[in-house]
C-alpha cells in the first residue's frame, strides 16, 4: 500500500482515496452480477482486485487522519477515530450472520446477497466521497504544521566566584 500510494502521492492523497474507492466500488459492483459469481476465475479477479485496493486505501485514509488533527489533539483524535472505525467494523460479521440463515455458504439466497454487497459498495464509495469534507487541505504531501512554539531558553553560566 506505501509502495503505490508513495508512487502517486502527487496526484493526491484524497484523490488517490477516491479512485481507489471507485475501483472497489466498480469490482463489488461486478460481484453483485451472477455470472460474474458463477465464474471461478472472474469471482477471483473482482475478489482480488477489490482487496488490493483496500491497502492503499488504509494508508490514504491513515495520512489524512494523522494530517488533519494539530500536533495538541493528534494522537488523541487518531486513536479515537481508529477505535470508532473499529467498532463499526464490528457490524460487518453480524451482518453477515443476519443476511445468511445457516452456517453454509450456499445458504445465502440471492438477493440478500445482492443486498450485501451493495451495502458494502455504498460503505467503500463514501469512505472516499466523505475524505473531502475533512477540514484542511493537508494530506496531499504537504509538511505537517507544528502547532507548538519553539522557546530559545539562554543558558545561564553560573560562576562560583
Amino acid at each position: 500500500g506505501i509502495l503505490i500510494s508513495e508512487r502517486m502521492l502527487w496526484i493526491g492523497v484524497r484523490q488517490i482515496a477516491v479512485i481507489l474507492t471507485a475501483v472497489a466500488s466498480f469490482a463489488l459492483a461486478c460481484l453483485t452480477e451472477v455470472h460474474v459469481r458463477s465464474s471461478a476465475w472472474s469471482l477471483l479477479g473482482g475478489i482480488v482486485l477489490v482487496k488490493l485496493t483496500y491497502c492503499p486505501l488504509s494508508t490514504c485514509i491513515s495520512l489524512i487522519k494523522a494530517e488533519a488533527f494539530p500536533t495538541e489533539i493528534r494522537v488523541f483524535a487518531f486513536s479515537f477515530i481508529t477505535l470508532l472505525a473499529e467498532l463499526t467494523g464490528m457490524l460487518g460479521p453480524m451482518l453477515v450472520e443476519v443476511l445468511r440463515e445457516d452456517e453454509q455458504a450456499a445458504s445465502w439466497h440471492r438477493k440478500q446477497l445482492n443486498y450485501y454487497i451493495l451495502v458494502m459498495m455504498s460503505s467503500v464509495m463514501l469512505c472516499g466521497l466523505l475524505t473531502f469534507i475533512v477540514p484542511g487541505r493537508s494530506g496531499d504531501g504537504r509538511p505537517l504544521r507544528d502547532f507548538f512554539q519553539s522557546r530559545v531558553y539562554l543558558k545561564r553560566v553560573r560562576s562560583d566566584g
